[in-house]
């Protein structure tokens, strides 16, 4: 289809439209005018071209006659049209070899289609030479004296996996058996994203739309962005030996995060460097440093360390808890108060300042203050009394009683007996059942 377009080389007066030029089919011609079709000032030294392109021609070789025929007139319709005619001869040459080899995508994804195209004389028969070396015969030429140009067009099979250059040989009807001789045009197609059987060999890929680079150095694989260090985002990794690295986090700016200082590992939470939780089914170590230490849920008991050993609470508040153990061993006890719910063994000794002691070689008790027996009170050996002895109630000696010094027994207040150094005195009746002697 011919399309037609003006260039002005002036500016357009005021008040007036731009001239455009285009095909009026109801004319059935090209026409230059305003759009309203009023008058068009063209002023001194100012000039227009009108063009005409996409002329259709026979694409057969000869001698090709172009007439144009143009009518004009510069006033507002009085004057008469002025008509002038132009004939061009455009001699005409088929071309005598193929051209214009091309994929009709130069990017292919993977398993897209993509078909070479060309155009060339009819006259010629059409192979293509894979990457191989292999040659695909795509086309014949056509019988007769007569040439034309002609399109064409192969699919490409299968879909390359990598950049592929494609050889376009174009040779003259039947002579496949001189491969060196012909026309040959070359052509690439490049998968979008590349695929490589033994590998590929390179100092660096970057991204196509940023400037983050994997580069591949004598030890390893470094990745940068912008020139810093980047981010590396995968589903899972996988290291065989160790990760080296100064700080890991969780994917979100509020997880927590951990720490790899000189004397070990730090854990936080969120964004700041405040202390997170270790949550874990066992812990194995050498030593523990903290605060205090709690059970799971916030009721539970706990313990904190301060400076001179270890307090323990209840409810997850600040009251005093219980210790459950099978056996405390402990170079000291202070306690306000103390419940022994079976036996208390000590194999030292125990003192109750200002009450009672026991003390060594031989082992004995001592009761600094006044003993009170409620019950009986069984001596298997002796019983010394540095002061008085005052029995309340009957009093049962199986053996022999010893006085070494004065022997008293009252009745209330009263005496009944004394026993003072070589006599004893008797206030009140004696009886006697048995004998009695009397040495002198």
């Amino acid at each position: 289809m011919i399309s037609a377009r003006i260039e002005i080389d002036y500016d357009v007066e005021a008040g007036e439209d731009a001239a455009e030029f285009g095909f009026v089919k109801a004319r059935n011609n090209f026409l230059a005018a305003s759009t309203s079709l009023r008058r068009i000032t063209l002023p001194a030294g100012g000039s227009f071209t009108l063009i005409l392109e996409d002329i259709p021609m026979s694409s057969l070789e000869g001698l090709a006659r172009l007439k144009i025929r143009e009518k004009a007139r510069c006033d507002e319709g009085n004057l008469y049209m002025h008509q002038r005619s132009v004939a061009f001869r455009l001699p005409k040459s088929t071309p005598k070899i193929p051209r214009n080899f091309h994929p009709d995508t130069s990017l292919v994804d993977t398993g897209g289609t993509v078909k070479l195209r060309w155009d060339g004389p009819d006259n010629l028969d059409y192979w293509i030479q894979l990457p191989d070396g292999q040659e695909v015969h795509v086309g014949n030429a056509a019988p007769g004296p007569g040439v034309s140009q002609r399109s064409y067009e192969w699919e490409v099979s299968p879909t390359p996996q990598r950049g592929t250059t494609y050889t376009l040989v174009g040779r003259a009807a039947n002579s496949s058996g001189q491969p060196d001789q012909g026309y040959f045009l070359t052509t690439t197609v490049h998968a979008r994203i590349p695929e490589f059987e033994s590998g590929t060999r390179t100092p660096w890929i970057e991204g196509s739309g940023n400037k983050s680079r994997v580069t591949f150095s004598p030890t390893g694989v470094d990745i940068t962005s912008d020139g810093g260090w980047g981010s590396v985002t995968a589903g899972e990794g996988v290291f065989e030996n160790a990760l080296r690295t100064k700080r890991a986090r969780g994917l979100d700016n509020d997880d927590g995060w951990i720490e790899f200082p000189a004397d070990g590992i730090r854990a936080g939470h969120g964004e700041g460097s405040d202390l997170g939780t270790v949550t874990a089914e066992k812990v194995s170590a050498t030593g523990v440093n903290t605060q205090w230490v709690q059970g799971r849920d916030a009721g539970d008991g706990w313990i904190t360390f301060p400076q001179s050993g270890v307090h323990v609470y209840k409810d997850g508040k600040r009251e005093w808890g219980t210790v459950a153990a099978a056996k405390a061993d402990l170079n000291d006890l202070v306690t306000v108060r103390a419940e022994v719910r079976e036996r208390l063994t000590l194999q030292g000794g125990l003192t109750v300042v200002g009450v009672l002691e026991t003390q060594d070689g031989p082992p004995r008790l001592a009761v600094h203050g006044r003993l009170d027996a409620e019950g009986d009170l069984n001596a298997v050996g002796n019983v010394v009394a540095g002061g008085g002895l005052t029995v309340n109630g009957e009093s049962l000696f199986a053996g022999k009683v010893n006085a070494n010094g004065a022997l008293s027994v009252r009745n209330g207040g009263s005496w009944l007996l004394h026993v003072n150094e070589d006599k004893v005195a008797v206030q009140g009746n004696l009886r006697v059942h048995g004998a009695f002697r009397s040495d002198s």
